[in-house]
């Protein structure tokens, strides 16, 4: 039987989703329709968004669409356009892809792009983010948690340092820490909050972006917008009422999730602690409970992740040896596997190109077990023993 250990590209879909997205996939109903199969179809979007208001305990909009990526851009290039007052942006440089690559395009409109540096722990770096900020920044963008090393990010203090020094909205990619940490909008005051439905246990295929009360975006996706006035087109109503199943059972969850994967985590971290030349790229910090997001302060990581340098080794290499003895991990974030160049997150925090290439990203979900957790730990030690017996560098005795 496989072990999966990726649950930060894609986690395992709860069956209360699955079941409320099979219920739907024959539905005729488009939401735009005046009759009663589109009304059923609005009903069930509308049940979606109130699942996710009240996770995040917040007042707003909930805009659907294709995915984290499609939230990320329109949040990113919607805002800009619709907010052009200032014509500077500011992003995380260990932000998801689907958040540098837009706001890199925004240079063609006119607008100045900076980004941010983190700490060595993988935490935004808060006196380069207040030597960043402009008195004409448009839009600042900083994540929630971090995809690669699962760092989680001091938004409350970037809230102060961006509404001390300028006008400019905040918007942060929450799709690792929604349903994983209490997040409460009533405490953090960000404008724009984005996540991804298949990496909290929803279908594949649907994401949303939270957009603050009387806040204006400019439609990315052009086209019908008679249910949404920020996007047009026709939703995956299947999927996004599963979606909102997930945000639910997450939410109801997470306290167990926690506590199961954080023992995982511990037990891998033990294992592979005896391969001699490794290095933990993840906070070394994780509290026994659900730290709720708008309290962080200090270098948290998240229990259900754990980045880790296995020096003199290809991290893909490793992938590979292992998805042959069933056992599927990441070398890189969830964007970017086919990518071989050097994990662009590790090296933002200080790494060396041959520690970001050695690196491995174990993620858990809570169907993984200690047997799995012990098989990957015995098959790992004895790929890195392999590489590293054909490599002309060798760990120092």
């Amino acid at each position: 039987m496989r072990v999966y250990l990726d649950a930060y590209r894609s986690r395992r879909i709860f069956t209360e989703a699955a079941h409320r997205a099979c219920g739907l996939i024959r539905s005729v109903g488009a939401p735009s329709g005046l009759y009663q199969e589109a009304m059923f179809a609005v009903d069930a979007l509308d049940e979606a968004r109130g699942t996710v208001l009240k996770a995040l305990k917040a007042d707003g909009d909930v805009v659907f669409t294709s995915g984290g990526t499609e939230a990320n851009n329109l949040a990113i290039v919607g805002a800009a356009r619709a907010n052009p007052a200032g014509r500077h942006i500011v992003v995380s440089a260990i932000d998801q892809p689907s958040v540098l690559a837009p706001a890199k395009d925004m240079t063609k409109a006119g607008f100045d792009v900076d980004f941010v540096g983190v700490t060595e722990d993988g935490t935004i770096d808060l006196e380069d983010l207040a030597g960043t900020i402009r008195r004409d920044t448009t839009l600042v963008s900083v994540q929630s948690v971090n995809q690669e090393v699962g760092a989680i990010q001091p938004l409350s203090a970037v809230v102060e340092v961006v509404q001390g020094s300028s006008n400019a909205l905040l918007h942060t990619d929450a799709t690792y820490a929604i349903g994983r940490l209490p997040v409460d909008l009533s405490r953090i005051d960000v404008d724009l909050l984005s996540f991804s439905s298949h990496r909290l246990s929803g279908p594949i295929g649907a994401g949303a972006l939270y957009v603050r009360p009387d806040l204006n975006v400019s439609p990315h996706v052009m086209g019908d917008t008679s249910y949404h006035r920020f996007r047009g087109g026709t939703e995956n109503v299947p999927a996004v009422a599963g979606m909102g199943v997930a945000v639910g059972v997450m939410c109801e969850r997470k306290d167990a999730i926690w506590r199961h994967t954080d023992m995982l985590r511990r037990r891998l971290l033990d294992g592979v602690g005896s391969i001699e030349a490794t290095r933990v790229n993840s906070p070394a910090e994780v509290t026994p409970e659900p730290t709720p997001l708008h309290s962080v302060g200090r270098p948290l990581g998240m229990p259900d992740l754990a980045n880790v340098t296995f020096n003199f080794a290809e991290g893909e290499a490793i992938t590979l040896y292992l998805d042959m003895e069933e056992i599927a991990v990441s070398t890189g974030s969830a964007c970017a596997s086919w990518n071989l160049q050097a994990n662009y997150v590790l090296m933002a925090m200080g790494r060396t190109h041959e520690e970001a290439h050695g690196s491995i990203r174990f993620s858990f979900d809570e169907n993984n077990t200690t047997e799995e957790i012990d098989r990957v730990v015995e098959k790992i030690s004895e790929i890195v023993e392999r590489l590293r017996s054909m490599s002309a560098f060798k760990p120092k005795k």
